[in-house]
Parts: C-alpha cells; structure tokens; sequence
C-alpha cells in the first residue's frame, strides 16, 4: 500500500485527473485476491490514484464499477468497495456536511464506511434506526447509545475502515435521524467482524456497537438536521444505481464469455445453432446492450434530479435488474453447462449484488408502500393493485388483514408496480 505523498508523486499519475483507461488498464492487470489484506490493499491503491474530487465530480465510480463487472467479476470485491466509499461514505458528507472540503482535508483517503443498518430490523433494514443519540449541553457533545442486544449490521469494509457515516435517532424524538462522522479509531467505538461470507472471502464485514460514545457537536454532518427521512437516504440511492449498471454488464460480460467459446468450435456452433440456443445468446446480448445503453443516457437525470420520482424508478431498476440477471443466469446455465461455470462470473456474484445495499425484497415492499401514499385515485388508475386486489381489500376489515393480503401477494404487486414504469428486457 502505498501512502498518499509517495501515490503524489508517481511519474505519469496526475492525482487530479487520471484517465479512464489507464485505470481500465491497471485494473485489467490486477490479480484475484485470495485474502481480505490483498484486496483492500488493491482497492487503496485504486482509490489513491484519483482526487476525492474527482470522484465526486465525475462518473468515474460508475464507469469503473462497470468494467470490472463486465471484464473482471472476479474481482467484485474492489467493485463493492469503490462503490461503498464514493456512493455511500464520500457522498453523504459531501451533501450532508456544513464544509465538506475541510472534512476531506482531514480524512485524506482514508477508508470509510457506511452504517446504516440495524441488526434487529430484518427486512425493514433502512427503515428502522434504533442506535440513539442524544446532546448533552453541558459538554457541546453528542452521545451514541446501540441497544445492549443489538448492533450496526453487515457493514462493508468496516473492519478496515478508519471513520464512518452512523446513522441515529433521538432518544425520544424517533422521526429525528441525523448523520453522523464517527472515527473507528476511538478506543470507544467497539467493533466486532461479522463471520466471513460464505460467498466471498475478501470483503470484510463488521458490526459496531456504541455505548454511550461521546462525540463533539461537529461529528454530527449539519445538513442532515434538516432532512427528511427519504432525503437521508440519497447516498443509498446512488449505490443502488451503480448495482443496476454493474449488474446489466456482468451479463454482457458473461454472454460475451460464452459466445468466444462456441466460436472457437464449429462443431459446438452447428451443435448449439440446430438447437436454436445460439439465437437465444445473441438476442440476450443485444438486448442488455441496448439496456446498458438505456441506462447510461439515463444515469444523470435519475441521480441528480433529487425527486421521489427518480429515488422510485432507481429502486425499480435495482430490482429489475439483479432479479433479471439472476433468470438468464440460471437459464443460459441450463443451455451451455460449464461454458457458464468458467466464466469469472458467478451465481454468488450476482446473489451480493440482489443483497447489497438493501435486499430486493425489502424495495418491493417500499415500492408498495409509496404506490399505498399516492392515494385511491393514484392505486385506482396505475398499474399495481388489480381490481381484484382492491375489492379485496375493501373487503378486509382490520389494518392487520390488509396487511397479510398485501405481503402474501407482494411479489406480484410490486411486479406490475416496476413493469409498468422501466423497460423491460425481452429474453
């Protein structure tokens, strides 16, 4: 690992900008990790090349995450990591914070992670906060309190990590969930490692627990005061996006793989072609081109218009996405057997990728929930609910029968839900 005044003065690195390819080319290049050391010293090396700056400023985090998906799975570690600290750590202080520049003057790049989840909340992760704060006057200090049973669940990178984003709600007040900047390296912050992945070996996870951690008022990133619920989760947003992406070209990338090595054999291409499977491959490759395409001349207006129309399409999009990915896995598996198997990608690969971030069955759920707060006008006259789910629902006399019917039959709700506002893949 290399510190950040040597990364400075690097012949032929320029830290404030460096191109697109010449990162391509270095991550090419990059052997698979075989333990959790190795792949975060790839992934600090990575991250040093490059101002915080920019990558904020660019879509570098976006168009990197997607190469290494498409011609490096193997390497989906750094993907995930590259992703937790640009969307999640460095974007939440960059919109959240009262001076943003002064905090990364003092973290550098340093590792950061992103605690959000609770390890109580099951499938509500993300809706449910229960780590507390609370302001002690006297002091000009905050103080973090997890509930004796519980922890901050499934944190990436955070075992490794130097700071990271908290989320808390006051003691009493539960609508009053602020962002805080907590340095892990305090003797205080209590972390614990989750037991390793069975699906992946490099990428470390932690639990963190705090008991009555004290931190001065400008831990607390100012802006996050004045937020609402749905505002405080925007860094999430911006990672869920970047799976979506990453996903639709860790398929391009398997079809690719598949394709060169039919290719290779005309008897496998006549084989394969009588069975019509080879009509199949090209058509999935076409269409998650052209989806890939969709995606990329859609990412600014989707990330950057802050609206709760664009936080639900991307959440659509995630879902879609992963769910679809995970079918013609699975169904080109059945086709083409080991062709699949000695790909770089795997079905594990994938599954990280419908859990990160937040699993897809808890955004069907939240899908639901706002197409419920668009009113009866909003249920009666898009697509959702059918006639026959409204009817019986009416039908139902109490909240909490309402509410079984809802998650019995919430894969097909939220279904019609996503179909009916993204394109859809026709393979």
């Amino acid at each position: 690992m290399f510190p950040i005044s040597t990364i400075d003065r690097l012949p032929g690195y320029d830290i404030a900008f460096v191109r697109e390819s010449e990162l391509q080319d270095y991550i090419q290049n990059l052997p698979c990790p075989n333990t959790q050391e190795e792949a975060l010293e790839q992934f600090q090396e990575l991250y040093q090349r490059v101002s915080i700056e920019d990558w904020l400023q660019s879509e570098l985090v976006f168009d990197l995450g997607n190469f290494i998906m498409r011609y490096r799975p193997d390497l989906i570690t750094l993907g995930i990591r590259i992703n937790v600290q640009v969307n999640l750590f460095l974007r939440s202080i960059e919109k959240y914070a009262a001076d943003p520049d002064a905090i990364f003057k003092k973290i550098g790049h340093s590792v950061g992670c992103f605690a959000l989840t609770e390890e109580d909340a099951g499938v509500l992760s993300g809706l449910i906060v229960d780590t507390t704060w609370t302001a002690d006057e006297e002091t000009d200090e905050y103080i973090l309190i997890t509930h004796e049973a519980s922890k901050k669940n499934w944190i990436s990178q955070g075992m490794s990590s130097s700071y990271a984003i908290v989320y808390a709600r006051h003691i009493i007040d539960k609508s009053d969930i602020r962002i805080f900047l907590v340095d892990l390296l305090d003797e205080e912050a209590i972390t614990t490692p989750i037991d390793i992945l069975p699906v992946n070996n490099t990428l470390d996870m932690a639990k963190i627990q705090f008991n009555n951690l004290r931190l001065p008022y400008s831990a607390c990133l100012e802006h996050s005061k004045k937020s609402t619920n749905l505002e405080l989760l925007n860094g999430i947003f911006f990672g869920r996006y970047m799976i979506a992406e990453a996903t639709i070209n860790a398929m391009l990338g398997q079809i690719e793989h598949i394709q060169e090595n039919i290719n290779a054999s005309e008897i496998y291409r006549e084989k394969f072609g009588k069975l019509g499977f080879l009509n199949y491959l090209n058509k999935c490759h076409e269409e998650f081109y052209q989806y890939k395409c969709h995606l990329y001349a859609d990412r600014k207006s989707l990330l950057y218009a802050s609206t709760q129309h664009s936080l639900f399409l991307t959440n659509c999009y995630k879902i879609y996405a992963v769910e679809k990915s995970i079918e013609i896995f699975n169904k080109l598996q059945l086709m083409f057997g080991m062709r699949v198997a000695t790909s770089h990608l795997k079905f594990e690969n994938l599954l990280l990728h419908k859990v990160t971030e937040g699993d897809t069955y808890v955004l069907r759920i939240s899908l639901i929930n706002n197409h419920f707060k668009e009113g009866w006008f909003h249920m009666f006259t898009k697509a959702g609910l059918t006639i026959k789910d409204l009817y019986t629902l009416y039908l139902k006399e109490t909240k909490r029968e309402k509410m079984d019917y809802i998650i019995e039959n919430f894969k097909d709700i939220s279904d019609n839900i996503i179909q009916s506002n993204i394109p859809l893949l026709n393979c």
